[in-house]
């Protein structure tokens, strides 16, 4: 009898152990339904304020919209201003420049991109004089033809050269990557104005960004005759030289830790033309160079 009250007991404990488990299985279940609903409507939700977001930033009639972009970081260059930037990158291969992410953007976002030798740069011509004009309701005042410089003042189309007065003032630059160092990237031969703010940085990739079978015209060769851009020759004597070493022993900000890239850094920039067609047919190449040469001693980095 013993032995029966004792399996009898053992019995009982089992079946109440297995109705708890079961109640708590259900429960479990119970709860994890509930959360996946809650999930589901959570996403709905979200779906739809997405959607309701591009319908009201989409054009209607024509008129002019504003999209939700903020800067990625700003640029911090041996530029300091826009006169005696470069108008194209990699015509100054010695420049340097870089990127720190901003705060809520960690380093995960760089990860890989040291893979690649160059990336493309999407940024702001933050410091164009006419922004009041492309922030208005419309584009009434903004220029359709510009003159080039590099046809001595021939016009063309705003969306046939790289003019940064834009109706969207966005800036694009091919540059080198030199190293990646957490959530700061060194760049080499971007022509980027220091401040600029970044919208976006992207690896470039040879075989869809080279087009091997691309044109344009003989103006915007790499090498043309009699090409008004180009310094026919730069030379750095003793006194210029130790006016730029006590120039960037200065500095507080310098990108360049040796003073020999730095040299160099300085022939190559002043190895352009980087005046306004104005400038340049009205005051003479040799006598505004010179003085160009003086400005670019107060304003390169």
């Amino acid at each position: 009898m013993l032995v029966l009250a004792l399996s009898f007991v053992t019995t009982c404990v089992s079946l109440l152990e297995t109705l708890r488990l079961r109640k708590r299985y259900q429960r479990a279940q119970a709860e994890n339904a509930f959360l996946s609903n809650e999930r589901n409507s959570e996403r709905q939700g979200r779906i739809r304020a997405e959607k309701k977001l591009r319908e009201g930033i989409q054009a209607k009639d024509n008129q002019v919209v504003t999209y939700p972009l903020k800067p990625i970081g700003y640029i911090k260059s041996c530029f300091s201003q826009r006169n005696g930037t470069p108008r194209q990158p990699l015509l100054v291969k010695n420049a340097r420049s870089t990127l720190t992410l901003r705060a809520e953007l960690t380093e995960d976002f760089l990860c890989g991109l040291e893979d690649f030798s160059h990336c493309w740069i999407l940024y702001m011509f933050h410091q164009n004089t006419d922004f009041q004009k492309v922030w208005g309701a419309t584009y009434e005042g903004v220029r359709g033809k510009i003159r080039v410089p590099r046809l001595n003042g021939a016009k063309r189309g705003v969306f046939a050269t790289r003019s940064p007065h834009r109706p969207c003032p966005i800036g694009l630059s091919v540059a080198k990557v030199v190293s990646v160092e957490g959530d700061t990237v060194t760049f080499a031969g971007a022509d980027i104005v220091d401040g600029s703010p970044v919208l976006d940085i992207k690896p470039y990739v040879p075989f869809c960004d080279s087009v091997k079978d691309a044109t344009a015209p003989s103006w915007v060769d790499a090498a043309i005759d009699n090409d008004p851009l180009q310094a026919l020759h730069v030379e750095v004597s003793p006194t210029v030289r130790e006016q730029l070493h006590s120039s960037w022993q200065a500095s507080t900000s310098t990108l360049f830790s040796d003073f020999d890239a730095f040299v160099n850094f300085v022939k190559e920039a002043l190895s352009r033309d980087i005046r306004s067609v104005a400038q340049r047919i009205k005051r003479g190449k040799v006598a505004c160079h010179l003085g160009y040469h003086r400005h670019i001693l107060r304003h390169i980095r």
